[in-house]
């Protein structure tokens, strides 16, 4: 079993185009170090002690990321940091624990919006859950959405979503929490290396926290961050331990440590640069053939498709991609009236081309391949894999470089 879902695994790594939005590939020098058999001694820690002997690593891995993230943010230096958290989820919920109590009342952005749906599924179980949504423009008006803030009085604003392809606008918001004592919470999922690259509006200095995850723009492995203001330390701390996880996995927090240090303010500019770069061709393909394009565009990685005008659903214009070795995923749009399972939309993302280094030739043969099949042929997928398989190989080199240098750090060479 477990060789037939390496193989099922590998040709989804070596022979499909990976447009869905969310998906990079990692840095591999970085991802080596998850590889570490660093778990022999627990390192569960509260705000001011630990429970196990030779433990120190958690907070010196921490203080090393402080360092990082500061370089990395303008403005971040009032923050500090956690690095525990497995996954951008757990992180929110950290933050959502810290700070709340049941029957709290949580203002976040719509699901059919772009809202994550974490913030509806958890939340419902706990807390108030209020929400705001996207115009028929398919952009958030922040004159209604502060006005509903001061109408709400929520205790916590989540500012944040995983298919909103837009900026967002955190001074104004932050202002209207002030007037109402609201916490702001700005996930930075998906924008994180925009805002370091100064390239969009930043949270810092507005935001009470600040969550994000290293696995994708940041292209690290897969888990979450909190950036948080100093006077929630101990909230922060408690929640994160005893009550949202256990021990922290180490070589994790080494890969995420290792992460940053590859994310310097030049690669993140540059890479910020390219993704961007990648999507406005995707943009013009699908502004071509006329599909509408929520908010009229992207200024991420994100491209959301209004696919109402080929008759199919977002889930059947997934599966028929699928067959033709292109991986995007259906995804609903704003006032959407299909369920998510099936979806009026599709989001695609140029974070995965962008990772393999894909040139202009390169990127006008995928929008060919999806020409094709939008009308109705078949994708070159002989070619398609040929391609991919290349782009992978070259790739892999760093894996190879990355897992020998944690070898010889492991065996004292």
């Amino acid at each position: 079993m477990l060789s037939d879902l390496f193989n099922y695994e590998k040709e989804t790594f070596f022979n499909y185009i990976n447009l869905i939005g969310s998906a990079s590939y990692p840095h591999l020098p970085t991802i080596a170090y998850k590889s570490l058999p660093f778990q022999t001694v627990p390192h569960e820690l509260t705000y001011s002690s630990s429970y196990f002997p030779r433990a120190e690593t958690t907070r010196i891995l921490t203080d090393k990321a402080n360092i990082l993230l500061h370089g990395l943010f303008e403005g971040s230096e009032e923050y500090d940091c956690d690095i525990q958290p497995w996954s951008g989820t757990q992180a929110n919920q950290i933050v959502f624990n810290a700070v709340l109590k049941p029957g709290d009342r949580i203002l976040a952005l719509d699901l059919k919006s772009g809202g994550h749906i974490s913030y509806h599924s958890f939340n419902k179980r706990f807390y108030n859950l209020d929400t705001y949504e996207c115009g028929p423009d398919g952009l958030i008006d922040y004159t209604e959405l502060c006005e509903k803030i001061l109408a709400v009085k929520p205790q916590l604003v989540i500012i944040g979503g995983s298919s909103y392809p837009r900026s967002f606008k955190y001074e104004a918001v932050h202002q209207s929490c002030q007037e109402v004592g609201s916490l702001l919470l700005a996930d930075i999922a998906h924008r994180d290396i925009y805002i370091a690259a100064k390239l969009h509006e930043s949270p810092f200095g507005f935001a009470d926290f600040i969550t994000t995850t290293t696995h994708k723009a940041l292209r690290g492995p897969r888990g979450g961050i909190i950036l948080y203001k100093g006077k929630f330390a101990r909230q922060l701390k408690n929640s994160v331990f005893p009550v949202m996880q256990g021990a922290p996995d180490i070589a994790s927090m080494i890969s995420k440590v290792s992460c940053l240090q590859f994310n310097t303010p030049d690669e993140v500019q540059r890479f910020a640069l390219s993704a961007r770069h990648s999507i406005a061709r995707f943009k013009e393909f699908f502004e071509s053939k006329r599909f509408p394009l929520i908010s009229d565009g992207t200024d991420t990685h994100l491209l959301l498709v209004d696919i109402r005008c080929t008759g199919e659903t977002g889930k059947e214009l997934e599966r028929l991609l699928e067959k033709n070795m292109i991986l995007i995923n259906r995804n609903c749009i704003p006032q959407d009236p299909l369920k998510a399972n099936l979806a009026s939309g599709i989001r695609l993302g140029s974070l995965g081309v962008a990772s393999l280094g894909f040139n202009s030739e390169e990127l006008n043969f995928v929008i060919s391949q999806l020409e094709q099949v939008f009308q109705g042929h078949q994708a070159d997928v002989r070619r398609i894999k040929s391609l991919i398989h290349e782009k992978v190989s070259q790739y892999l080199k760093g894996w190879e470089n990355g897992m020998s240098e944690v070898k010889m750090r492991m065996i004292g060479q």
